[in-house]
């Protein structure tokens, strides 16, 4: 009760749990995980939960959950949900004082949450700083 069903599929908990001791078997002392082993644990924790999935896959907790809140990583197939945005659309502003209106920033994510920003005319703004703490933060 209360837990979900394992998947099936080939993204499900019991495949992953075996490329990764696939991997454990063959790999080369010490080395690290691969970036795609590391996206299929985090899409299956996405479903099943990061206890649940470092438990069965017997990797680290805060690895993992540490990954969870990072998202995918650029160019890393995502396993589970959605992909992140691949562009940021920048309208050009008139120019102030030619009947400008204030910039204002407006962001979106999959999930339709947005998140507006007003600035002041002329305001020096790092848009790319914003959109990254929007879309990275803590779901």
């Amino acid at each position: 009760m209360g837990r979900r069903a394992r998947q099936a599929g080939p993204a499900g908990i019991d495949d992953v749990c075996h490329r990764i001791e696939e991997w454990r078997r063959t790999r080369v002392k010490r080395s690290p995980m691969p970036k795609e082993l590391w996206a299929a644990a985090v899409g299956v924790a996405a479903d099943e939960g990061v206890y649940a999935t470092a438990r069965r896959l017997r990797v680290n907790y805060e690895s993992l959950k540490a990954r969870m809140d990072r998202g995918p990583a650029p160019g890393a197939a995502v396993v589970s949900g959605t992909a992140a945005p691949s562009f940021i659309e920048l309208k050009p502003m008139t120019p102030a004082g030619l009947g400008a209106t204030a910039p204002v920033i407006e962001l979106s994510n999959a999930a339709g949450e947005k998140l507006t920003f007003r600035f002041e005319s002329g305001a020096v703004v790092d848009v790319m700083s914003l959109a990254d703490a929007f879309w990275s933060r803590s779901r």
